[in-house]
């Protein structure tokens, strides 16, 4: 071989089993995906809700807003088209869904993957989670709970079923924790009317948590893009409270009453105003302070921040770091109530 050939064909000789490797670990990535949708699918069910009437409805003002409409609209947008949506069983004779998918009073059957049809009876419902529970008088196969946290970066499956009763499997990650007052996290899984209410899994395919739509929060389309998930552990510990038909109402808000400085680059984040009256002018905060540290939280943002209130409850007193004129001092905050308004 020529000298001047030798070193591309060690190149290439060294480049083969790299991609061996990559090949090989790609596979085994399919397969543990596959795997884990298989498994998950056993316990995801179709859920048919008789509805008289799926629109289309009148825009709220928070809608209008938030789309930028002034003049007419396809009220198509904001309507249901006719079909079926998803559950998951979460118990021997309880399927979890959104509750979205159960608007209205009409009769719900609960189509198994076998095909069975099986007649459900609403329980309760979680409305600060946006998930609500049926009850068959058939045991089916629960979908075991995951073992380890959520974290952010982390690979979601979301398994539903589609109009024909197949396995509708969409892949995503976690985006976000602490989302929606801190009762849902965001996942870039598509989500559609079909596979809303399906199961969120993990890579062993264990129940993380349900696909819900904040519909009432949520100014963009189904398919934005961005997806909610109730936790599982959120729901788990009042899920014989919601078998007995128990209805868990929308907690109160907490408020500090802030506005950021969109301009400040942190650390911290720095107050941009106060509204008056509010809990955060009752404990003297004022606009130009930086909050370094909110209840035993380091801060980097506004959004943080913003994530860190909405999982405290109105009344409760903390401690926020402050930093002003070169000065860092603590300050004692008792949060109060959201003003009325969109969630």
């Amino acid at each position: 071989m020529s000298p001047r050939f030798a070193p591309i064909a060690w190149i290439a000789i060294a480049c083969l089993p790299a991609r061996a490797t990559d090949d090989g670990a790609v596979a085994l990535v399919d397969q543990a995906l596959a795997a884990a949708a298989a498994r998950a699918a056993r316990s995801v069910v179709q859920v048919e809700v008789e509805r008289l009437d799926y629109g289309p409805r009148p825009l709220t003002a928070l809608e209008r807003r938030g789309l930028g409409l002034t003049g007419p609209y396809d009220p198509r947008y904001f309507s249901r088209p006719p079909g079926p949506c998803s559950g998951v069983v979460v118990a021997p004779r309880l399927v979890a869904t959104s509750l979205w998918n159960l608007e209205g009073d009409g009769a719900v059957t609960v189509v198994t993957p076998t095909g069975e049809r099986i007649p459900a009876e609403r329980a309760g419902r979680d409305e600060n989670l946006r998930v609500a529970l049926l009850r068959v008088e058939v045991d089916l196969e629960p979908l075991p709970a995951a073992s380890r946290p959520l974290r952010p970066g982390q690979t979601l499956l979301l398994v539903g079923r589609s109009e024909e009763n197949e396995a509708l499997v969409t892949r995503g990650i976690v985006s976000g924790l602490a989302r929606l007052r801190g009762e849902a996290f965001a996942h870039s899984c598509r989500t559609s009317f079909a596979n809303v209410g399906g199961a969120l899994v993990d890579l062993e395919g264990r129940l993380v948590g349900i696909a819900v739509r904040h519909a009432a929060r949520i100014t963009q389309g189904q398919s934005s893009g961005v997806g909610f998930g109730a936790r599982l552990d959120r729901l788990q510990p009042n899920l014989e409270r919601l078998a007995r038909g128990e209805v868990i109402p929308m907690r109160p808000l907490p408020f500090l009453g802030i506005g950021p400085n969109p301009s400040y680059a942190g650390p911290g984040t720095q107050i941009g105003r106060i509204v008056p009256g509010t809990a955060a002018e009752k404990a003297g905060l004022k606009a130009g302070d930086v909050i370094k540290v909110f209840n035993s939280v380091e801060m980097q943002g506004f959004g943080q921040l913003a994530e860190e209130i909405q999982k405290l409850e109105v009344g409760q007193e903390i401690v926020i770091t402050i930093l002003r004129d070169g000065k860092e001092f603590d300050v004692k905050v008792k949060l109060g109530r959201r003003p009325p308004g969109p969630r």
